[in-house]
């Protein structure tokens, strides 16, 4: 193994035991290891937005003579007057015009991922072609209609409105129980890949180079 890629395997494994080091209490040790990540992940960022963007979008650009890349660059320039109290004003411009063209992009394509594809998946037909009941569908014209009794406020909760509102809560936290099972699963997952990196690529390489050095 090279000595950089062995030191690096040190590094991240020391990084890593740094970091779950706050699961017994906050440390130093966790402290110099999350403003390390911070501040290399910044530096990253930073890499890549200039070679990605100013680089390639508006220095490039401006080399084949497309003036128009001027008008962008002048409103990102524009978001640094928030540093200064007497200009800060200045970004409020491209701030507005950025919320502006985002929330007009992304409406659309909320309202067919989210809106419509939804709709569809709940008026799916509760009924084949031979009149075979579709559990799923029942199951999610039940689920989505009983939910949203529960938040509709403007009717007295009784009689079939009050066991409807009671069966969407029910529907509700299910899907917050899915939901937070999902968030652990994926947090084991990360927990999972550590320790394969410090028991397979860490661990056993050193315990196998110690023992050549005082078997050999």
């Amino acid at each position: 193994m090279i000595w950089h890629e062995l030191l690096g395997i040190w590094l991240a494994a020391g990084f890593t035991l740094a970091i779950y080091s706050f699961l017994y209490k906050d440390n130093p040790a966790y402290k110099l290891a999350e403003h390390i990540y911070v501040g290399v992940s910044t530096g990253y960022l930073i890499c890549i937005a200039y070679w990605e963007v100013i680089d390639k979008k508006v220095i490039a650009a401006l080399g084949q003579h497309e003036w128009i890349v001027i008008i962008p660059t002048l409103m990102g320039l524009a978001m640094f007057t928030r540093f200064s109290k007497k200009a800060s004003w200045v970004s409020r411009i491209p701030l507005a015009f950025i919320i502006g063209y985002t929330a007009g992009v992304a409406a659309p394509n909320n309202i067919q991922g989210l809106l419509i594809e939804h709709s569809y998946a709940t008026i799916n037909p509760v009924l084949t072609a031979g009149f075979a009941p579709q559990l799923n569908a029942i199951i999610m014209l039940l689920g989505v209609t009983c939910g949203m009794i529960y938040f509709f406020f403007s009717v007295e909760r009784k009689g079939p409105i009050k066991v409807a509102a009671r069966l969407g809560i029910f529907f509700l936290m299910i899907y917050f129980g899915v939901a937070y099972g999902y968030m652990v699963m994926g947090r084991e997952s990360i927990l999972i890949g550590r320790l394969n990196f410090l028991i397979l690529d860490w661990i056993k390489p050193t315990l196998a180079a110690i023992g050549r050095l005082f078997g050999g």
